[in-house]
Order: C-alpha cells, then sequence, then structure tokens
C-alpha cells in the first residue's frame, strides 16, 4: 500500500520509485552532507508532510546514521513559507 501513490495527473496509480530522485556524487561534498534518497526517504517525507498538514506532533525514530536528521530538516528548510514553520535546530549528543 506504501509503494504506490495516486498522481492526479496521470489519473492513475504509480509506484513511488517514479518520485526518487537521481544522486550525483560530488568528490568535494564532505561525508555527512550527502543525502542518498530512497524509497523509504520519500514515504516518510509524505507522511511528514500529511501529519504536518494535519496539524499532528511528528517523532521519528531510528538507529544512528539513517537520516532521520538530514530528511526532517530538508523537509523543513524547503517549506518553510508554505505550512508556515520556523526551524530551530538543536543538537544533542550522547
Amino acid at each position: 500500500m506504501f509503494q504506490y501513490y495516486y498522481d492526479s495527473k496521470e489519473v492513475k496509480f504509480n509506484h513511488i520509485s517514479k518520485l526518487v530522485g537521481k544522486f550525483e556524487y560530488e568528490l568535494d561534498a564532505p561525508y555527512f552532507s550527502l543525502f542518498v534518497p530512497t524509497i523509504d526517504s520519500v514515504n516518510y517525507t509524505a507522511l511528514l508532510d500529511t501529519l504536518i498538514q494535519a496539524n499532528k506532533r511528528v517523532f521519528f525514530t531510528g538507529t544512528t546514521g539513517v537520516g532521520k536528521t538530514k530528511l526532517i530538516s530538508q523537509f523543513l528548510m524547503a517549506n518553510q513559507e508554505t505550512h508556515c514553520l520556523a526551524p530551530v535546530m538543536l543538537n544533542f549528543s550522547a
């Protein structure tokens, strides 16, 4: 169910892989700035967008290094005006 989305322009269901962006490696980019788009990152971004539109709280959990912070910060920065957001980043370390 979560592997498909409805495309209103094509008026049909498409596999989520059509939304996954292309990854281009840059030799000069620092390792921690790299983000490889995947089916999961597209799904989590869509879920985050849906929950924020519904004015619901969101809590992402997972192991270290899976991209939670990167995914959420990219979403918040890209949608500041659309969702009337004022992102404030606080970093904590164990």
